[in-house]
This record gives C-alpha cells, structure tokens and sequence, in this order.
C-alpha cells in the first residue's frame, strides 16, 4: 500500500491525483490543510524534477514570475517551494480542461471570447514586463463557468532578464512560433501576439462556418509574418478582436492607485492635448509644459509613472502610430541599423515607446529621482531644440556613429539643430515651418496622412519625437483621427 505523499511550505499539500504531464513535470490535483490558503481547499501542485543548477534556476524563475501576476485570467500562483531535487509550485486548481478541449464543441463566437480573455492576460502581463513565449490552446484552461485563464509560464521573458536559452534555438512550440524567432529575434509582445493568432487559426480550424469578418482580420493580421503589420499590442489586438474601447467608467494608471486625483489627471491631459493639437511649441509654452509636469510628477514614484506609461501606450499610444512610421524604422531594423528614439518625453515612457517598437534604445528628458521618487527638478536640459542635438552628438560618439552617414526624422520645426546634423535628414508630416524649410534645402518630405485631417497627440511632456539609428535618426508620428 502506497502511503499518500505530502508537500510542505507555508501550507500542506496532500497529493491525491496526477492530472497533466508536460516535458518533465508532472503536475497534481492537492488537497491544501489550509494554514496558507486561510481554508482548505483543492490546489494544483506542478512538480519540476532538477538535476543541474540551470534548471533549478529555470524553475524558481518560472515560480517568481507567476508569483508577480495577479489576474483574473492568470492562474494564480501560491507559493513556490525549493527541494532538494524537485521544485514545487502550487496553484489554484481550476476544476476544467485546456482550452484545445474545451474548445472542440465551440462556436466561433465562443472561440472569440476564449481569445478576448487571453489578450486580456497579456495585456495585464506586458504591463508587468513579461512576456509568455509558449501561448498555445494547451496552455489556456478553461473552467465550468467558462472563464479562460492563462498558464505556464516555464519559458517567459522578464524585461532585464539574462538570457537562460542558448542563442540560436528557438522557444516556443512549433504551429505557434513567430517567423522572427526562427530568424533570431528577441521574444517580444508581437512574438506573443503571434501566437495568440496561431491559437486561433488552430481553434478555427473546426468550426464548419465561415468566421465573421472580425475574426478572419484578427487571425490574418496577428499571424502576418511581417512584425510591422501585427496589431502593436495586446491591447490593440483585444480592440481589433473585439471592437473593444478603452474603458473610462474606472480609474487608470495612477488615479486608480490614489496617487492622484480624476481632475489632476484630466487637468494635465488636457492641457498636453491643447498643446500637442495647436502645434504650439513657443519657448514660454515649452517651460509651462516642463513646469506642469515637474509638478505633477513631485513626490511620485518611479515605479507608478511607468505603470501609468505602459497603460498611455498600450490604451492610448499604440494605435495611433502612423503604419508608415512604423514600417519605416521595422526596415531600418531588418537592414540590421540600430535605431534610437529621441524625445522631449520623460525618458521612462520614451524608452517604453522604444521596447514596444523593438528600437535599440531611447533618449528622453531625464527627471531627478531621490528614493525612488521624483523631486521635481530635472537633470539636465529638457530634451528640446539644441539640447535634443546635443544628445544626439553624445549618442553617435558613444556608439560610434558617423553623423554624415546617419538619416534624422522629425515633424517640427523645433528639430531643426537635430535634422541639420545628419547627412539625410527626413521630414514626416511635418509642421508648416518645418515643410516650408525641408522645400529650401530639398529635404525629403514624407507624408503619412490621409485626406483627412490630422492633429497631433503627446503624452505628459511629449513635445517633439525623433530617433537615431545606426544610419538612421527617425521621427515618431502620433496620430489623432478628427472628422473630415
């Protein structure tokens, strides 16, 4: 007679049942005594064999990154314990099947939703910083109210992470494995994108009727081979799914963390679409705006004005980048240039901007912080005008750069000291003052609007954008659609 066998952590898990198996963990329906749970209670219990001080550190990894994500589509973890050969990582048990299961009886409307509740998952974990890398149907459960929670995450990447997987092989499973990875790429939000496209080719794949419209353009854009051409982010992909807006009913970003206030927040927006939408850039305008966001960012943490960024880019940002735009630095990129953002913007949403783009790297207006939080005085001169030149200049002497041989893209006039540097300086839908100088000196003029008629939208302080590549400097260009 086999004895039953017990886990001990914070709580005690009493193994009753294996319920999966996956490469060499096995994981196991529990039952918790309750001492950490606060009741007791069924737990999943995955149990990861180590033989090597890699996989030891490959498993406590996984366990630490799980243990940081807390949403309702995430299965939550409860605790991550050491053993001597094993690593333990307990659960909530979720009483169902993965979702290539569940979904073999499902609608395409079902399969909609399925995918919705995934994006939203993703859009919770890029947030975070982390991105999945294994998204597949196998790794979606779905429980008996139908609710789709996202799993292992054995395989994920934390932003600063070292690399754990050797260079030159592929992480993933094959069917759901973005083309760039295959050619040596990072893993990125669009990698994951991918492959929530994939999933639902393969769901689809059953359904007898044709998809709605919605979907097919979903599933054709998300798996497009072209990075480029994917939705941005998980969010743009869960609007393009779905149809989905960003919600204004609830709190956001620091509102929601009563760090500040609905009519702080709603004050300094509007006063940075005033000034983004007129095209203003007067120097006294210049030192209101730098003033403003000196004082709204006194006393905040570090730490909550990148989370409050992450959501400007993913709710509002990154379907506003003109498809041009971002075209044109993807082929600097696949022409193996490095490519940098340079921006009057705090440099903690300008290098966000650029992690979410795949650029090398950002330059932005760098704000004095004192434990963790701003002081409200800046280091340095705004990233503005001359001082955005003079950046440029430490950049290309750091990197090696030869300035003659680099290309500057911009839209305001205010960028002037910085086109002027480069040996191809480009202009891209560019302000009157700057489209009448571009015509003077026989500047390349690009145009990415439509026949309508397009204002310009920033973010806290984002007064003028630019980026620098390994041969390229090249403009961000933010979109606001108004009527005709």
């Amino acid at each position: 007679m086999v004895g039953t066998r017990y886990i001990e952590g914070q709580g005690r898990y009493a193994l009753a049942e294996m319920v999966g198996r996956g490469g060499f963990a096995t994981v196991w329906r529990a039952r918790s005594s309750g001492s950490y749970l606060g009741r007791g209670g069924d737990v999943a219990v995955k149990i990861i064999p180590v033989y090597s001080t890699g996989e030891r550190s490959r498993a406590l990894r996984e366990g630490q990154i799980a243990e940081g994500l807390k949403h309702k589509n995430i299965v939550r973890t409860i605790e991550v314990i050491p053993g001597e050969t094993e690593v333990y990582l307990i659960t909530e048990f979720v009483a169902g099947m993965p979702l290539d299961e569940a979904a073999r009886g499902f609608t395409a409307r079902d399969i909609a939703a399925a995918l919705a509740q995934i994006l939203e998952a993703l859009v919770y974990a890029h947030g975070q910083g982390i991105i999945h890398r294994d998204i597949k149907p196998q790794n979606a459960l779905v429980d008996e109210r139908g609710n789709v929670k996202l799993t292992d995450f054995g395989v994920a990447y934390r932003a600063g992470d070292t690399r754990l997987t050797r260079v030159g092989f592929a992480v993933g499973t094959p069917g759901y494995i973005a083309p760039e990875i295959m050619d040596g790429a990072d893993p990125s939000v669009l990698t994951d994108i991918y492959a929530v496209g994939a999933t639902a080719r393969t769901l689809l794949a059953r359904v007898p009727d044709e998809p709605p419209t919605r979907l097919r353009e979903f599933v054709d854009r998300a798996t497009s081979p072209n990075p480029a051409h994917r939705p941005p982010s998980a969010w743009a992909a869960l609007k393009l799914l779905t149809g989905r807006r960003a919600p204004t009913g609830k709190p956001k970003g620091l509102a929601a963390r009563k760090v500040v206030t609905h009519r702080d927040l709603a004050n300094f927006a509007w006063q940075q679409v005033k000034f983004r939408v007129r095209g203003v850039e007067h120097p006294e305008h210049v030192r209101a705006a730098r003033e403003n966001a000196l004082s709204f960012a006194r006393g905040i943490s570090v730490t909550e004005v990148v989370t409050l960024g992450e959501e400007i880019y993913d709710e509002v940002m990154a379907e506003r980048i003109w498809s041009g735009t971002r075209a044109l630095a993807q082929q600097h990129l696949d022409a193996g240039q490095r490519v940098w953002l340079v921006t009057a913007t705090p440099v903690e949403l300008a290098q966000i901007i650029a992690q979410r783009l795949g650029l090398n790297g950002a330059l932005g207006t760098v704000s004095e912080v004192v434990d963790g939080r701003y002081t409200g005085r800046l280091v340095g001169e705004m990233m503005h005008g001359e001082a955005k030149a003079e950046a440029v200049k430490a950049l290309a002497a750091r990197e090696g750069l030869a300035l003659a041989r680099c290309s500057a893209y911009s839209d305001s006039i205010n960028d002037l000291p910085m086109l002027s540097l480069v040996g191809e300086p480009v202009v891209i839908n560019p302000d009157a003052d700057l489209k009448a100088v571009a015509r003077e000196q026989g500047w390349q003029v690009r145009d990415f609007r439509t026949g309508r008629k397009a204002a310009r939208i920033g973010v806290p302080t984002s007064l003028a954008a630019g980026a620098l590549a390994g041969g390229i400097a090249g403009g961000l260009a933010v979109r606001r659609r108004l009527s005709a």
